[in-house]
């Protein structure tokens, strides 16, 4: 069973239809279908008018990076949004020439800590010069949170719609009022893992027969910069540099829904048993003597990295099958 890994390459197969889909979809909240082939200016849906060409500032990569999970660069866009808008046309939604897109690179690949500084000091320029009505795109979630919460303030608020930020703090409306996600949650994934693994008072929390696991037990084996097993220890003005990663986000997101629904989980915020590592660096001659300290306090475990799945055999009676997720 590999279901985290199901899931993310599930995702990622579809990371580039769900950017020709986001063009849909502004074209569907922008015009109410009564336009000529010649006007520039068209009335929305919700009665306001919307001057033609639609200014979309698309926020990605140039070069790729460790930290960018799907490849999400600006010159594997450009033709998906090329194309998509192409379609938008042919199918009557808009007239020529009704969207311009401007690309910004966040230089995530330089310093993962710094792509929403350059993110958002592209996004004041397109403000300032009138060239901003939506944005796209963006690779990471701290450029993406910065840029969501402060581009609600401009104007009447500034949609973002982004095919990533799976992470539930981005999930605040109050926060964030104009960010929409094209993919899931990672509470709802969450709530999936707990459902199949987590443990269920059958009289309390159903009607029908039990799940098909009732695991007291679970531990977590992760990708992470931060207190990596395999890392070196660093000094503390250095350990700042490394920012959490998606596979955290998504493991942690887990621990919490688990320890939130049911009492039996509730020492898990301080006990959970957990090994991080850096996938970056050498592992392996560690990864048998990690699982086996790690068998040795849990039933099952959930892992989050983005290499090659391991199959060992534990120490604790069961020869356990690892699955392993891509983690954003």
């Amino acid at each position: 069973m590999r279901l985290l890994h199901l899931l993310g390459a599930l995702v990622s197969s579809k990371i580039f239809f769900l950017l020709n889909l986001v063009l849909f979809c502004l074209a569907n909240a922008i015009v109410d279908n009564t336009f000529s082939s010649k006007t520039r200016i068209i009335r929305a849906k919700n009665g306001r008018q919307v001057i033609l060409p639609f200014n979309v500032l698309s926020v990605l990569p140039k070069e790729p990076s460790e930290y960018n999970r799907y490849g999400l660069l600006i010159d594997r866009a450009r033709p998906v949004f090329d194309v998509a808008a192409e379609d938008v046309v042919k199918k009557n939604l808009m007239p020529e020439g009704w969207i311009n897109f401007t690309f910004v690179d966040d230089r995530m690949y330089e310093q993962i800590s710094l792509a929403e500084r350059w993110a958002t000091i592209e996004l004041f320029r397109a403000y300032y010069e009138n060239r901003l009505d939506a944005i796209i795109g963006f690779a990471d979630n701290y450029g993406l949170a910065t840029v969501a919460k402060v581009s609600a303030g401009l104007r009447q608020g500034i949609p973002i719609i982004t095919t990533i930020g799976i992470v539930s703090q981005l999930g605040s409306r109050m926060d964030f009022p104009f960010l929409t996600r094209m993919r899931g949650t990672d509470k709802a994934l969450s709530a999936t893992v707990y459902e199949i693994f987590g443990y269920h008072n059958v009289s309390a929390d159903r009607n029908s027969s039990s799940p098909p696991f009732q695991y007291t037990k679970v531990g977590l084996f992760f990708h992470a910069k931060r207190n990596a097993r395999n890392r070196a220890i660093q000094q503390e003005e250095e350990e700042p540099q490394y920012v959490s990663t998606d596979c955290y986000f998504v493991l942690q997101s887990i621990n919490k829904f688990f320890h939130k629904s049911h009492p039996i989980y509730k020492n898990w915020k301080q006990n959970i048993p957990h090994v991080a590592f850096d996938e970056t660096l050498e592992y392996k001659n560690k990864i048998r003597e990690w699982l086996r300290d790690l068998s040795m306090n849990a039933n099952v475990l959930l892992t989050a990295a983005s290499h090659a799945r391991y199959c060992v055999s534990c120490q604790s009676g069961d020869f356990l099958t690892l699955w392993q997720g891509e983690c954003e």
